[in-house]
């Protein structure tokens, strides 16, 4: 394949080649194009260093570089090595001005003894043979004017053969502020005068994604990278951006990920090839600013909307997200799995922007991936999102099986249904009821929902898979999320309501759990359920508890337990929504008046003590008082037991 910035790199080797320059050498492209690989690249191919391997080409920074004192370091840490680093520190620290190479150069040994300034007049000489880059002009912290008169120096006062690096989009952009503007005209003015060649260089994603896969320290992260390298730059073109930082950043989180799966995961290419893709399209899109919450749901409501449009169906005016999210199914249809990865895009953004691997998702998502795991492994509402990967006889036998099951009673998680709900009435705007028997998919939610219940049966209570409070479950948004919402809403209500039900005949035996664990000696009060019960502590556990025989265990021994007072703090403030509070709400209070009523009677000063503490942790939480003439609320009661104190 040609190098398609090799325009610029004979463009180069004629700027060396000339005897006398008398003007500098721009390379202008975006952040992220491979600038400074390319220069990099550039001095290690064509700028051999000689056989006594001396210096002839500077690189610097100017990346946050705030005086021409520490440009000078930056020069004299390349100029000398070893024992001659002290050399070059000594002369860096001692001399003055922006000219003081050059006065060491023309042997004005000033304050530095013959030989130093000897040993530095000759290094001089060699990158005069060579070039000195000043990278990241745009992005220096000290004033352009001043940096730009720095680099003047080398150019038309000493000759040096300069290159300059810069993105000048970033000066000129929408939005720019006022200083940006005026360095932006700074760097014109500068352009005019002392720059005598310009070139864009062009991102060259083929040649950095060989790179970058070089690096990849996972060899079945590697080999798949081989063996994909088209299909991840389809889409990476795909995003219409440039940045090569953010196909690095994509290529490595990918390696981390692979290289960290469980060994018992049967791992297929097909199913790696589309986890490649989806850290590619999340590191490309958070590198360019797009939401996280829209990378990640990017067909959230989408794909029904346009198949509805499709059957011919009115669709109201788009908004400004939905808009988006249309420009990224468009730019990426074609080249990725959108609607049901691999592994969810929630997840990889979380994993990419943030560097929080949720461990248990990802490998929940591996075990049930179509395209991981065996068909017969995969659940239905997976295998149904994805129905452009069937054949008619698939399609057929999917849904008579999930008609079966619904006949059976036998779909229990609520994850499932919440899923299943969204195909159906998707399918349902299409004219296909089949699945719910020719019935409104909503009323056939509700009556499969109280059929389960009286035969017996109840859903799992699956709170790490089923949200709360949104229209998502396995980390995946429902179906249709934006144009059933009303409906879907209705359903995630009865569906949740069902789920509460069936935690609420636990409740007796978590309630006695969490109690047991509380007085025992070697509690953990960070973990006083085990994994199974766990989530339970997000319900309504205390609804019907009573809060005498709780106040037994806060104060026990004839001591005052802080530590359960404060986990209550936590699990209000942190763990438990506040719908799950109100429904707890009588249970506070009568807790708050208890506590409150034997504080008051304990011996002091520890009563104030234990009064404070009580405040601090529950007061908060406690139901403010009806009117000022109400003697009856847990408020009314503990200003009572105060003024009984006092």
């Amino acid at each position: 394949m040609s190098n398609q910035n090799q325009h610029v790199i004979d463009e180069l080797n004629s700027f060396r080649a000339s005897e006398e320059t008398f003007y500098a050498f721009q390379i202008d492209a975006p952040w992220g194009s491979g600038k400074t690989y390319f220069i990099k690249q550039y001095i290690k191919d064509h700028c051999p260093k000689d056989a006594e391997d001396s210096p002839k080409n500077l690189v610097i920074t100017l990346f946050g570089v705030k005086s021409a004192q520490e440009i000078e370091q930056q020069i004299a840490s390349q100029l000398f090595t070893g024992g001659e680093r002290l050399a070059g520190s000594v002369f860096s620290t001692l001399a003055t001005g922006v000219s003081g190479f050059f006065k060491v150069d023309k042997a004005v040994t000033g304050v530095l003894d013959d030989s130093r300034a000897k040993i530095l007049s000759d290094r001089l000489k060699e990158v005069r043979k060579g070039i000195v880059v000043f990278d990241d002009v745009e992005r220096c912290s000290m004033k352009l004017i001043d940096a730009l008169g720095y680099i003047n120096k080398f150019v038309e006062k000493e000759n040096f053969k300069v290159i300059i690096i810069s993105n000048e989009q970033a000066l000129n952009r929408v939005g720019a502020s006022k200083e940006e503007i005026e360095n932006a005209v700074l760097l014109t003015g500068f352009k005019e005068k002392l720059v005598g060649r310009s070139l864009q260089l062009k991102a060259d994603p083929d040649k950095a994604y060989d790179t970058f896969v070089k690096s990849l320290k996972c060899e079945k992260a590697k080999s798949l990278a081989v063996k994909e390298k088209s299909s991840a730059l389809a889409v990476f073109r795909a995003s219409k951006h440039e940045n090569l930082r953010s196909l690095r950043i994509a290529l490595e989180a990918f390696d981390r990920l692979v290289a960290g799966f469980d060994p018992t995961i049967a791992v297929k290419d097909a199913g790696l090839r589309d986890i490649l893709g989806g850290c590619i399209y999340v590191a490309v899109e958070i590198g360019a600013a797009m939401r996280s919450d829209l990378v990640s749901y990017p067909t959230a409501g989408r794909l029904s909307r346009l198949m509805r449009g499709m059957a011919g169906k009115a669709n109201k005016e788009p908004s400004e997200e939905e808009n988006t999210l249309d420009k990224i199914i468009k730019r990426y249809s074609d080249v990725l799995n959108l609607q049901s990865p691999t592994i969810s895009f929630e997840i990889l953004v979380d994993f990419i922007a943030n560097g929080v691997l949720r461990k248990p998702e990802l490998e929940q998502s591996l075990r049930t991936s179509p395209l991981m795991a065996e068909p017969s492994k995969t659940p239905l509402w997976r295998r149904l999102i994805d129905v452009w990967n069937y054949n008619s006889d698939r399609l057929r036998d999917d849904t008579q099986e999930l008609i079966s099951k619904f006949a059976g009673f036998d779909i229990l998680d609520p994850g499932e249904l919440l899923h299943l709900a969204g195909i159906m009435l998707w399918r349902e705007s299409l004219g296909d009821l089949s699945i719910s028997s020719g019935v409104d998919p909503e009323a056939f939610l509700e009556k499969y929902l109280a059929d389960l219940k009286s035969s017996g049966k109840y859903l799992d209570v699956k709170l790490d898979v089923f949200a709360m409070d949104r229209l998502s479950a396995y980390n995946y948004v429902v179906l249709g999320a934006d144009d059933f919402k009303d409906k879907l809403l209705r359903i995630h209500s009865l569906i949740k309501s069902a789920m509460d039900e069936a935690a609420s005949l636990k409740h007796p035996e978590v309630y006695k759990v969490i109690c047991d664990s509380l007085i025992a000696k070697d509690r953990d009060i960070d973990n006083l359920l085990d994994k199974d019960l766990s989530p339970y502590l997000q319900m309504p556990i205390f609804k019907t508890a009573n809060a005498s025989d709780f106040s037994d265990i806060i104060m026990r021994n004839n001591e005052f337990d802080v530590g359960t007072l404060k986990w209550l703090n936590s699990r209000y403030k942190h763990l438990v929504s506040p719908t799950v509070r109100s429904e707890e709400q009588s249970w506070i209070d009568a807790l708050y008046a208890e506590l409150s009523s034997r504080i008051a009677t304990s011996i002091p000063p520890l009563n104030k003590w234990w009064r404070t503490i009580l405040d601090q942790n529950l007061q908060q939480f406690v139901s403010p008082p009806q009117s000022a003439t109400s003697t009856t609320t847990p408020a009314s009661i503990a200003g009572a037991v105060h003024a009984k104190q006092e």
